[in-house]
């Protein structure tokens, strides 16, 4: 068992494990892989090295062979200790990454990209908790930052490389390997897409480029585009989880058009004949709780052909009001609800995908993306503008895979 460096000597904790790991990789790579502690595969190897074992296995499938040549760091340099509390295992994190992954950030000269791979990875290098909402976003440097910025008050924040230009958010696969591994195609592909990324000069460009986006329509706009287009996308938001109060709906008629309006009248009357005509089509995702919210909200029965990109919520949690819920296994059925972003990052590159604009992180991100264009009050509309958008591009996508293109 290697042992601890001297570093480790002044360590917050009385005891941080058996052993050490340090990096692997060169540091000139393109790419760096941050993870979150070592398991016992790793500090038993030699030498000891970060994210092998069965975790190692998984990693170097995603990076279909190019391994050799990523960086691979921890935040965590120390086996944990079993039974470890939650504040023993932030303090000696922070530890870590300030004694050890601080300094080395300066010799990684070449790195373009950064994958964390795990929340406390994603807290150390972008500043923020909460993977599972933001799993699969690709951020610009300059996202990042202000990100950082927003969330970080007062911390001395790891270091960037130089170089860096974009930042990708992936689950830890040894979460689908305690029970989630559903979700081990797309953690591996997430990883695959960091390599992708560093593979380029430049991140995730104008995220509006080439689309029309319409917060505002006019009444007679709406109703003439849904006349003029036999197929919409469309995009319900509701008032947290309830389907009893509709705030806001986007139509998208094309990969690139989209309208997002209030839902009120009279914009409750010209779509209505729409979704209650048999002969219209409406592409949705997961639609079947829209489908309930419009009928709760409005007594609009959706007679529609109804186009659905994916339903698992509607199969793992049926939106029927008042269903008695397990505790037990609540939090598992929370995936479905993340199921538009998964589908999304999968087909689409340069994804950030979060619904709230409420958090300053959050607000620091979309005055960087979209701040320019639209201001504030406007970002839960372009929020939902972007989910009808994506929605029209997915059924593309799925059509294009069914036909062999």
């Amino acid at each position: 068992m290697m042992p601890k460096p001297a570093g480790c000597a002044g360590c917050v904790l009385e005891s941080v494990g058996e052993g050490w790991c340090g990096c692997s990789g060169p540091t000139n790579a393109r790419l760096l892989i941050v993870g979150e502690a070592p398991g016992r595969s790793e500090v038993a190897a030699d030498p000891p090295t970060p994210m092998v074992g069965a975790t190692g296995w998984e990693v170097n499938s995603a990076l279909r062979g190019q391994r050799d040549s990523v960086r691979v760091a921890n935040v965590r340099r120390c086996l944990p200790p079993e039974h470890e509390k939650s504040r023993s295992q932030v303090l000696s994190t922070q530890h870590c990454t300030r004694t050890y992954l601080h300094p080395e950030m300066a010799d990684l000269s070449e790195v373009r990209t950064i994958v964390c791979v795990g929340g406390d990875a994603l807290r150390e290098v972008v500043g923020i908790g909460g993977i599972s909402k933001v799993f699969g976003s690709v951020w610009s440097r300059a996202e990042v930052e202000a990100i950082r910025a927003a969330a970080r008050v007062g911390e001395p924040p790891l270091p960037l490389p130089p170089r860096l230009h974009s930042v990708v958010a992936a689950i830890h696969p040894a979460a689908a390997m305690r029970g989630s591994k559903w979700m081990m195609p797309t953690i591996k592909q997430m990883i695959w897409r960091g390599w992708q990324w560093s593979q380029r000069e430049k991140g995730p460009g104008d995220r509006l480029a080439g689309l029309t986006v319409d917060l505002q329509p006019a009444p007679e706009v709406v109703e003439a585009a849904l006349r003029e287009h036999s197929t919409v996308a469309m995009d319900v938001e509701t008032v947290g989880r309830e389907s009893k109060q509709i705030s806001i709906l986007g139509l998208a008629t094309s990969p690139s058009e989209v309208m997002v309006m209030d839902w009120r009248e009279p914009y409750i009357s010209i779509v209505r004949p729409f979704l209650e005509d048999p002969t219209y089509a409406v592409i949705g995702h997961n639609f079947a709780f829209d489908m309930h919210a419009l009928w709760e909200t409005s007594g609009i029965d959706v007679r529609a052909q109804v186009l659905d990109t994916m339903n698992a919520a509607a199969l793992l949690w049926p939106p029927v009001p008042k269903r008695k819920q397990d505790e037990t296994t609540k939090e598992k059925l929370q995936l479905p609800w993340h199921s538009l972003a998964l589908c999304v990052m999968r087909v689409f590159e340069g994804e950030a995908y979060w619904k709230e604009a409420e958090l300053p992180w959050q607000q620091a991100f979309y005055q960087v993306a979209y701040g320019e264009r639209f201001p504030a009050w406007q970002w839960p509309r372009l929020y939902c503008a972007i989910d009808a958008l994506k929605t029209f591009g997915l059924m593309l996508e799925e059509r294009r895979m069914m036909q062999g293109d």
